[in-house]
């Protein structure tokens, strides 16, 4: 919904972006994670987009931030370390976020080759979402002590379980998808 009004007041994007990634933390917040109606769901969607609007704001500032390794490294070491902070969300939005962009440009030969072999990411946003909420029974009440480690649990199980799903969608649907549709296409004849 965000991006087509992103879109139409080009010249304000960094601002909107900006401001809207100050504002979804403030909701954050502001709202009671256990509250329901309408509320639970503009909560949800604020905590969502901390995600999504750092991954906007990486784009608008691609040619200021610096891809280091090592910044790598210290922010994946600042979002682990934040994991039983209140601030956990806002951290990994952040910093985990940059890890992920660092780690993906500096990915090592063996894990390129490995990918180049197919693309399971779609598969993996596919079925990312059900599979966690099919997890949600079993993990919901996993605690070492008094730690409340639900989500933990949930994406151990999440992580093998997706790829495998991701896996298995590139082999037996995108890819002869892929095949079919080069066949399928029929090409101007040049005269």
């Amino acid at each position: 919904m965000f991006v087509p009004f992103a879109m139409a007041i080009a010249g304000l994007r960094k601002a909107v972006v900006i401001s809207s990634l100050i504002a979804s933390v403030v909701i954050v917040f502001a709202i009671d994670p256990d509250r329901g109606g309408a509320l639970y769901y503009v909560r949800t969607l604020a905590y969502l987009f901390q995600f999504y609007g750092m991954g906007m704001l990486f784009h608008l500032f691609a040619d200021r931030i610096p891809v280091r390794v090592w910044a790598g490294w210290l922010a994946l070491a600042i979002s682990l370390g934040s994991a039983f902070t209140p601030f956990f969300t806002q951290i990994i939005a952040l910093f985990g976020s940059y890890a992920l962009v660092v780690f993906a440009f500096h990915s090592p030969g063996w894990f390129r080759a490995l990918t180049s072999r197919g693309d399971i990411s779609y598969g993996v946003y596919v079925y990312a979402f059900p599979i966690q909420q099919l997890l949600v029974p079993i993990t919901i009440g996993f605690t070492i002590g008094n730690l409340e480690l639900g989500w933990l649990a949930n994406a151990a199980l999440t992580v093998p379980l997706v790829s495998i799903a991701g896996v298995a969608s590139w082999l037996l649907i995108e890819k002869p998808a892929l095949v079919y549709g080069r066949k399928r296409v029929v090409r101007p004849s040049v005269t």
